[in-house]
């Protein structure tokens, strides 16, 4: 026992510890994450994507979470209240989104989705087109996906 005290120096606690550290976020992250999510959520995620592409607020609203906050690129965050008015009021309207790359990770009754997506739309008349990065966070509550924010950064040119 002595001799096992005597090679635990300071130095080496530190190096063990820092293994069983990397070691269980590795292992976390193994179990948390999922490649696929259920198939119960690609069916809600198209069907946002359906309702974005077609501007059908009424079928958005049932799809945000009611504190729901996008926070677009540039322009200040909005509420789903502020959201669903800039659909119905023609100022914000998508005309496509072309999904380039997509994430998804799992973490219980949450879905995290990184995207790279072209989008384009008008807003407040002008029309954009912007490559944007976004990560949108969705939760299962009793059963139904909601979006709870969507977070999105212009991506770098390429």
């Amino acid at each position: 026992m002595q001799r096992i005290r005597r090679m635990l120096t300071a130095p080496m606690l530190r190096r063990i510890f820092r293994a069983l550290a990397i070691s269980s976020t590795l292992l976390l992250t193994a179990f948390s994450q999922q490649a696929k999510p259920p198939r119960d959520f690609l069916e809600t995620e198209e069907k946002f994507a359906q309702a974005l592409r077609s501007n059908d607020a009424d079928t958005l609203s049932q799809l945000l979470m009611d504190d729901f906050v996008r926070s677009p690129p540039g322009l200040p965050d909005t509420t789903k209240a502020q959201y669903l008015d800039a659909l119905r009021s023609g100022k914000l309207k998508y005309s496509s989104a072309e999904r380039k790359e997509v994430r998804y990770r799992m973490y219980g009754d949450t879905v995290l989705v990184n995207q790279l997506n072209k989008v384009s739309a008008r807003v407040n008349g002008q029309r954009r087109e912007d490559t944007i990065r976004a990560l949108f966070v969705w939760i299962n509550q009793n059963g139904h996906w909601l979006l709870a924010a969507i977070q999105a950064n212009l991506a770098p040119a390429q």
